[in-house]
């Protein structure tokens, strides 16, 4: 609950200070935000794509996983290393 007073105070203490702003900066600040998203995502993605072409058959699910933000795979556990099935002795 502590945490939330300190958020709803934080917030209020910023309306307060940014209240007097003309609205150009809002603007300003809003299309400085969208431009770095959206170059963060295309960076990731080319990263990605890079990746992609340097990685081996078995880790791609494990780099799309990554990519895409998921943290689990269908067994509901966070993914983690592959175990190369063991061969069967000579």
């Amino acid at each position: 609950m502590d945490e939330v007073r300190a958020l709803v105070r934080t917030a209020g203490s910023l309306a307060a200070a940014c209240a007097g702003l003309p609205g150009w900066v809002y603007a300003a600040g809003i299309f400085a935000y969208a431009g770095i998203y959206i170059c963060r995502i295309v960076l990731v993605y080319r990263f990605a794509v890079g990746a992609l072409d340097k990685a081996h058959a078995a880790h791609i699910p494990d780099l799309m996983n990554a990519v895409s933000g998921h943290t689990a795979n269908r067994t509901g556990k966070p993914p983690g290393r592959r175990r190369q099935a063991a061969s069967p002795p000579p």
